[in-house]
């Protein structure tokens, strides 16, 4: 059974918030690990270790380029796993038919969603998207909302200039020039790629050689790619909230976790919405 009712009391928001990552300045309003933003990765039972090292490439990446505090570590997270509600940005990476998940972690999951958290998909089959991985994924998407289908994501959403500027999703492979998105109030809480952006952001286990070539652009659409991992990072911090600097005031509220028990009713950490 799924958790019943969870809350989120306004100080652990902001245990959350300064987990998750608040810039630099911040640093000392948190202890230890807890002022580092964690991009992790999204586990299931028995899936291949595919796109090993992409992650810590996105997070090195935003770590030189923006001011966001990236842990260098991925954490590998299972939706049965305590560190689920932890981490606000997930990734997962596929690339054949998997077992659909169990009521339980399926109810994880939507709960998850619902209380704020955004989930990247990313289709990484060999010679392009595999069609098994997405058949099975849209079935399992419907299923946990069965009202609130993928769309495409307009050229001019926020997420393809939360840092960068980005005209089109580019990954190791262009196969379609455009991200699809499930939306919850107003926000992209999944958000699907068919375009290997991992395979673009891949290198050797030394972090030297890039592991995959980038078709048909190479090395400037390589770059693409990283800029928009990095927008998707800002964007799951700030969503659309664009300034040279991020507030803690105003980031609780945009980051503001909700809740939504059995009964329908919301409840929120607390803070005003703007």
């Amino acid at each position: 059974m799924v958790e019943s009712n969870p809350r989120l009391s306004r100080r652990s928001l902001l245990a959350g918030c300064l987990a998750w990552g608040l810039l630099r300045p911040l640093e000392s309003l948190a202890i230890g690990p807890l002022n580092q933003f964690r991009i992790a990765r999204l586990r299931f039972p028995g899936d291949r270790r595919i796109r090993p090292h992409a992650l810590s490439t996105l997070a090195s990446e935003v770590r030189l380029q923006t001011s966001v505090n990236v842990s260098p570590e991925i954490p590998q997270i299972q939706l049965h796993s305590g560190e689920l509600f932890h981490h606000p940005l997930l990734f997962w990476i596929g690339d054949r038919r998997f077992r659909r998940l169990s009521p339980t972690a399926a109810g994880r999951l939507k709960t998850w969603l619902e209380a704020g958290g955004t989930l990247v998909i990313d289709n990484v089959g060999d010679a392009g998207p595999s069609p098994d991985f997405d058949s099975t994924l849209r079935a399992q998407l419907k299923s946990l909302f069965p009202r609130i289908p993928l769309r495409k994501i307009p050229a001019d959403h926020v997420l393809y200039r939360s840092f960068y500027r980005v005209d089109y999703p580019a990954g190791r492979r262009i196969d379609r020039p455009w991200f699809e998105a499930l939306e919850l109030d107003g926000r992209l809480a999944v958000i699907y790629s068919t375009n290997d952006i991992t395979g673009a952001w891949s290198r050797d286990p030394n972090g030297g050689k890039w592991s995959m070539d980038v078709q048909p652009g190479g090395r400037r659409q390589r770059q693409v790619a990283i800029n928009l991992g990095i927008n998707l990072v800002e964007y799951t911090l700030c969503q659309d909230y664009k300034d040279d600097q991020v507030h803690l005031d105003h980031l609780l509220r945009k980051r503001n976790w909700k809740i939504r028990p059995r009964n329908g009713s919301v409840h929120s950490n607390g803070l005003d919405q703007d």
